[in-house]
Parts: structure tokens; sequence; C-alpha cells
């Protein structure tokens, strides 16, 4: 079968709101910036769908975002907001990627994204890259980089500074590709359309449960910036981006109750000091507020990755879990269910 006509009955699938049961990976590749968008069946309607995010020149995997989805037709809706961006692609090439860019990580020093181990299952079994193996490669010609490179580019990472870092061969050769400059430009542009987190990637939305996320409030990701640059206070900061999440995600759905917010930060305090998954299944109120929670940590590690190291950002996180959830276990009342809730709106606001 000829590719452009497998890509086709692939868009086919996704539009009429089916899967095939092999699932289906998609593609995105500019100026160093590579995603995967994975989708797949788990059940007889549900589908689970996650989306991987490498910096190809410099950082490795540095995002990933997933959710389940009552129907395929719920997924298609999502997938409709970035479609145009994306090609159908191979499993085999999707895996690649991934692994790739978690040794560029491994190797730079850089942590994995939150709830990585859980929506990575979704591409399978991951090929083995060897230490002796080069996953630096020239941008221009994909062969690998020389260690002195690799060298300069590690220096670099998480920092302002782009590292694009052509091999000799395609300077001898004098192939076509931007200036060091123009690269920076088309890199940092490439790499904003994954910074917005509430645009481009998998959102809430309405899930087949009824619970929906509060609209995104752009305050907070300033206020997540200026409490960076002012107040100096990781740790309230981070606190803050946490609770802004939960508040969107709880406040809208009279359901959700104290006792699903304490559990669902636990859960992930858990999994973060034992380096395992979430427990399955939950219920759906636990799962949508753990999601919010994460999201909200995500949203701390993304503004201050050129700003904290990774060891001050990730103690800036457990210590704003354990603040969290301490506000939330003392501010709960068995006889307002939704007490810690109501305490927080407020200053939301």
């Amino acid at each position: 079968m000829g590719q452009a006509k497998r890509r086709r009955e692939i868009m086919e699938a996704v539009l009429s709101g089916s899967l095939p049961e092999q699932g289906l990976f998609f593609l995105f590749k500019k100026d160093g910036i590579s995603a995967v968008l994975v989708a797949r069946l788990v059940q007889r309607d549900e589908v689970q769908a996650a989306l991987f995010c490498v910096d190809e020149w410099q950082d490795g995997l540095f995002q990933c975002r997933g959710r389940s989805y009552g129907t395929a037709s719920l997924f298609q809706e999502d997938f409709g907001k970035v479609r145009a961006l994306f090609r159908p692609a191979r499993i085999e090439t999707c895996a690649r990627l991934v692994a790739r860019g978690m040794e560029m990580s491994r190797r730079g020093g850089l942590p994995l994204p939150p709830d990585f181990s859980r929506w990575v299952t979704l591409l399978g079994e991951l090929p083995v890259i060897t230490p002796a193996e080069s996953v630096f490669l020239c941008p221009l010609c994909e062969s690998p980089l020389p260690p002195e490179t690799v060298e300069t580019i590690l220096s670099h990472n998480s920092k302002e500074v782009t590292c694009y870092m052509v091999c000799e061969e395609c300077i001898r050769l004098r192939r076509p590709g931007p200036t060091a400059e123009t690269a920076s430009i088309k890199h940092r542009h490439a790499l904003e359309m994954f910074e917005d987190m509430e645009t481009f990637s998998l959102d809430f939305g309405q899930r087949k449960d009824g619970l929906a996320m509060a609209p995104p409030e752009d305050v907070h990701r300033k206020a997540i910036v200026f409490g960076l640059e002012q107040d100096r206070d990781p740790v309230k900061t981070a606190s803050f981006a946490l609770e802004s999440w939960i508040h969107r995600a709880t406040v809208p759905n009279e359901r959700v109750t104290d006792q699903h917010v304490i559990l669902a930060l636990e859960q992930i305090r858990e999994a973060r000091m034992k380096n395992r998954p979430f427990p399955e299944p939950v219920e759906p109120e636990v799962s949508f507020v753990r999601d919010a929670a994460q999201e909200g940590l995500a949203a701390f590690i993304s503004v201050c990755a050129d700003r904290l190291t990774a060891d001050e950002r990730n103690s800036a996180v457990s210590h704003a879990i354990d603040r969290v959830l301490d506000s939330a276990r003392f501010h709960s009342d068995r006889n307002k269910p939704r007490a810690y809730i109501d305490f927080v709106s407020p200053f939301m606001k």
C-alpha cells in the first residue's frame, strides 16, 4: 500500500470517530522540536492518548501529557485542534524518537516529565540505546556529533542559549541551513507551540464522567513568573501553581470533595517518592484532580526551567506537594465536604 494512501486511510479513520486495533501514531517535526502523538483503544470504547515532546537539538524529552477518552469520537474532537500539524508515522519511528529523547535528557542530567512512566506504555517496548550510541545528531544530515560538540551542547541545556551544532562534514560541504542566530529564533518559535499547554496539546475538555476544567486564567501563569522573580521562593510559587490548577478542576464540579483532593495529592506524592505509576483504577474525581495537579506542577516546571536547576525544581515540587496536602487536611471539615476547596477559591480570583 502506498504511503500517501495509508496516510489518507488513517486520517479518514480518525475523522470517522474510529480507531484501528493497533492504534494511531503521528509525528510533528519543526526546527529541532519534535512530538509524537499516540492513541490506542484500551477497552471496547475507551481511548488513551498521549503526547511526547522532544528537543532534538539540546534537552531531549521535555514534555509528556496524556488522558483517557470515553470514545474515539471524543479523541477526534481534541485531535482536530492540532491535526494539521501532524503526519501519520510508524510506531517504530515514534518509539525510537522518544527513546532517544529519554537518553538525551538522562545524559544532560534533566528529569523526565511528570507522569511519563504512566503514558509511555502506549508506545509499547522502547528500543534500547547503548551508552556508546550517540543520541545527539547533526540537524542537517542526522549523523552523530563528536564528543566535544556534545559537551558544548550539554553545557547549555535548559538555558536560554540554543545550541545549533552541525557536523564538520556539513560545514565542509557548506550544506544549506539556517545561521546560528536564525536557527535559535526558529527553535524558540517551535518550542513556544508546546509551552502554551492550554492550547497546543491534549486538554482535559469534557470527559465521559461529566467533569470539566474551568477555563485557563493567564494571570495564573503570570503569577508563577512573578513569584519566582519577586518572592524568590520556589516552594511558595510551586504551591500556588498546584493550588491554581486544583482550583480549576474543583470549582466547576460540585461533586469533587476535599477527600478527592487529598487522595489525589497522596497518590502523586507516593508515586514520586517510590518512582512508580499511579494506582488504577480510582474514582474518576480522584483521577481528574490528580491530572489537574500534575498540570499545575508541569506549568511551574515549564516556567522555571531556565531559572532553577533540576534539583531545585524537584525539591520545590516535593515541598509544594507536602505543603498543599497539609493545607487540604487542615482545612477539611467532616461536616463541609468542600471546606478546603472553598478556602482556596478566594485566593485564585
